[in-house]
This record gives structure tokens, C-alpha cells and sequence, in this order.
């Protein structure tokens, strides 16, 4: 048995409001809640994976080592290699990784009720369909959010760790085969907490902490990745998000946004009763974290209430796959079902939206959001004129940082905004060839 209570209270600022496209897909080929979800491109098909979880008897030796693939082409499940050990697992996390899918951790339950975390990487090659082993977490964790940065780490935020909550980033490296710390999360430990990475910007908010009958933790925070030193990450802390406090919601990033579906109010252990003795109730709650407007908008709702999930499946960068969970009155579900937001989904921070002004390239600025400066870095391929200029979110020009020849290479330049009251910021690159404007976030 395990695991708060943190709060933040501030206003709450929704941004937009939006439909979307709910369709049902082939179900599950057997009932499974808290499973870890993931999804891996392989040639131009899209497969949705499901690893491990508990059957509908909601009891210890009801977790299973089962595995299933889905083709999003042909719309067929099948069951795929167990995922190895001598004992199944709930609340692991996994993630595609360059034609992989990365299994992280989670925790089994002996007869009397005790709990291990696992500090398993398993790892899953589709091709071949077999597995193999990657480096221990250094603090095993389950309940935790796992996030892919920049197509070349693996961070996993927080956690359970069999009897107490930790607060540890740890950063997976799937070249090397390695892990490192980074900077610890601001806010109290939590697991069953929901979060991604959407370009440098990571985000987790709620979950529970380990308290008398382990309520929700209220904390919503932006930590920012500084790229040339990835274990080094700056935190702020966010307003509230749509809808109330949640637990085992399901999560998915999709362009600039991650999508957060589902989950519940009332924390639970595996069975969905709640800590508290009273039945949890599953949400159909949509909403998003918009990481270039840095506020939430809201949708939905879903299909149907779930909760008890760990994540949801991308697929092609339009879609996301919701699979297996918890539906009302604590039944576990085979059910499948795939959402694809009525939004623009675009990239943000890729080097791509420059693609047509080859002669400079605008990276961004780090830290993002900032206090009370933030260095801007760009690139030049030849030598030319440069102006960078910051406007007010009016449109009103409030500083010129750059008026000169430079010469090509790498550029960074700092911009102070220490005379200057929160908000959002633009700054523009202009050279002889063309113009490029971003966003920055001042946060005192």
C-alpha cells in the first residue's frame, strides 16, 4: 500500500477552446488497466503497443507480462513476446525510441499485499520480436512520467520507489546505454502524475504524494531543458489546468501540444477503490498544454470516462490511441479508441521552419520562460547584415540587441529584461535575405 497534499492555488487562464475527431478502433484481446502504452514507426507504418497490466480481477495475481501489437494500417491486434521476468508488473512506463519501444520500471504485488519497483529497462525490437536489457535506473521508480527529448534522451520525472516518493529527474541515454541525474523537480515527489516533453519544455502537473490516505497533489509545473547541458533544467510553476486535480491521466504530445485525456480525482492503489475507501470516478475530461501560448485550452469531451492509464500511443503526428483502462464502476476494458485533435499540429523549435531561408537560422532562446534574462541563439551560413529586435506582445519595439555585419557561424546574444514586467516577448532576426520571429515568456 502506498503513497499528498501540495497546493497552488492561482488563476486559472484558458486558452481557446477546440473539437475534435473520436473514432473506435479493434479492441484489445484482453481486458488490461494500467498498462504501459507506447508507439513506434517502422517503414511508413505506425504500431501501438500494450505491455503488461492487471486483468479484470483487479487482484495481485491478476497482472500479467502480456504483450500486444497494433497496425494502425491494418487495424489488427496481435500478441507479441511477454515481457520477460519472473512477474508481471503495473505502472511501468514506456516510449518509442528510433524503431524501439524502452519499458521503464513499475511494480509488482506479492499475496500479502507488498509492492516492489522494478528498476527494469526492457527493451523491444519489433522486427525481430524479441528483448533485451538496458542499464538499471539508478532509483527505481514506477508511477512516473516518461518523456523523449529532442529524438535523443529518454527523462523520467519523479516517481513511487517502493515505500516513498522521490523527486529525481533521471535521464536515459539510448546510445550509450546510460543514465544521469538532473535537476530535481521543485515541488514535493508524486507519482500517478501526467506530464511530456513538447521541444525544451517539460511539463507534469498533480498526481499524489505520500500522505494520510495519499491525496492529490495541486502542483503544475514548466521545467525548461537547457540543450547544451540537458541534465541542467529550469523550473517554474504554471497555472492551474483545466478541470479538477488529477490521477493516472493519459498523456500523448502531438506538435507543440501535449494531450492529456482522462484519469480521476481520487487516487487509488490497483483495484480503483480509492485510498479514501470510496470508488473513483473516471473522467472525459480533454484538454492541452500549449507550449507556444504557455497556457492550457480545453476539448472534448472523450469518447467515453476512463482512468487508470499510463500514457497514450502517437501516431503520425495527427493521432492518438487511448488503450485499455478503467470505465466507470472500476471495469476494466479492452476498449481502444483514437482521437485526432480539429487543430493545426505543427512542430515548434524545428530547425525545418527555416528550411526556405537557407542563408540564416533562428534556434531559439534558452531559458524559456526566463528571469530575468534569456541568451537568443542563431546561426549565419555567410557573412551578412543582422538586426534582432524584442516587441512587446503589442507589436511595440522595446529593444535592438543586434544592428550589424557579423560573420557566419554560431551566434548568441543576452537579452536583460531586468527593467522589464512579465509577459510574453517577441524577438525578431531580420538579415539581407529574410526574417524570423519567436516567442519568449518572462516569468518574475
Amino acid at each position: 500500500m502506498r503513497r499528498i497534499i501540495f497546493l497552488i492555488i492561482s488563476i486559472c487562464t484558458l486558452v481557446g477552446t477546440a473539437t475534435a475527431q473520436w473514432s473506435i478502433r479493434p479492441p484489445l484481446p484482453m481486458e488490461v488497466s494500467n498498462n504501459a502504452v507506447a508507439s513506434v514507426r517502422i517503414g511508413d507504418t505506425d504500431y501501438v503497443y500494450s505491455f503488461m497490466g492487471i486483468d479484470t480481477s483487479k487482484i495481485w495475481s491478476g497482472i500479467t507480462q502480456r504483450a500486444f501489437e497494433y497496425n494502425t494500417q491494418t487495424n489488427q491486434w496481435q500478441e507479441i513476446a511477454a515481457v520477460p521476468g519472473m512477474e508481471g508488473r503495473i505502472a511501468a512506463a514506456a516510449v518509442g525510441f528510433k524503431g524501439k519501444v524502452y519499458l521503464f520500471g513499475g511494480y509488482s504485488v506479492a499475496p500479502n499485499g507488498s509492492e516492489t519497483t522494478y528498476a527494469n529497462v526492457d527493451i523491444y525490437d519489433p522486427v525481430s520480436n524479441n528483448w533485451s536489457s538496458g542499464a538499471a535506473v539508478p532509483v527505481p521508480v514506477d508511477d512516473q512520467v516518461i518523456a523523449v527529448w529532442r529524438d535523443s534522451l529518454i527523462y523520467s520525472v519523479s516517481g513511487w520507489s517502493t515505500n516513498q516518493n522521490v523527486k529525481n529527474v533521471q535521464i536515459y541515454n539510448p546510445e550509450t546505454d546510460t543514465w544521469q541525474q538532473a535537476t530535481q523537480i521543485p515541488g514535493a515527489g508524486v507519482f500517478g502524475h501526467a506530464g511530456g516533453i513538447v521541444g525544451d519544455t517539460l511539463v507534469y502537473f498533480d498526481g499524489a504524494r505520500d500522505s494520510f490516505n495519499f491525496p492529490l497533489n495541486g502542483g503544475n509545473f514548466m521545467g525548461v531543458i537547457d540543450p547544451q547541458q540537458p541534465d541542467s533544467i529550469t523550473w517554474s510553476t504554471l497555472p492551474p489546468h483545466p478541470g479538477p486535480r488529477k490521477y493516472r491521466t493519459a498523456s500523448a504530445t502531438l506538435g507543440s501540444r501535449i494531450f492529456f485525456v482522462g484519469g480521476t480525482d481520487n487516487p487509488y492503489n490497483f483495484n480503483g477503490i480509492g485510498y479514501n475507501g470510496q470508488p473513483s470516478q473516471p473522467s472525459d475530461l480533454v484538454f492541452a498544454f500549449n507550449s507556444e501560448t504557455v497556457g492550457w485550452e480545453t476539448y472534448g469531451p472523450a469518447l467515453s470516462a476512463t482512468m487508470d492509464h499510463r500514457a497514450m500511443a502517437a501516431s503520425r503526428g495527427i493521432e492518438m490511441f487511448l488503450v485499455g483502462g478503467m470505465l466507470s464502476g472500476q471495469q476494466v476494458t479492452n476498449q481502444v479508441t483514437s482521437y485526432i485533435p480539429d487543430i493545426p499540429i505543427t512542430g515548434i523549435n524545428e530547425r525545418s521552419a527555416n528550411r526556405s531561408l537557407t542563408d540564416f537560422e533562428l534556434i531559439g532562446n534558452y531559458p524559456n520562460p526566463f528571469n530575468p534574462s534569456t541568451r537568443i541563439r542563431y546561426v549565419l551560413q555567410k557573412r551578412q547584415r543582422v538586426q534582432l529586435q524584442v516587441f512587446s506582445i503589442a507589436g511595440k519595439r522595446i529593444a535592438v540587441l543586434i544592428d550589424e555585419d557579423q560573420s557566419p557561424g554560431d551566434q548568441e546574444v543576452t537579452f536583460d529584461a531586468a527593467d522589464f514586467s512579465s509577459g510574453v516577448y517577441l524577438y525578431r532576426l531580420t538579415t539581407d535575405t529574410g526574417s524570423y520571429t519567436r516567442k519568449m515568456i518572462l516569468m518574475k
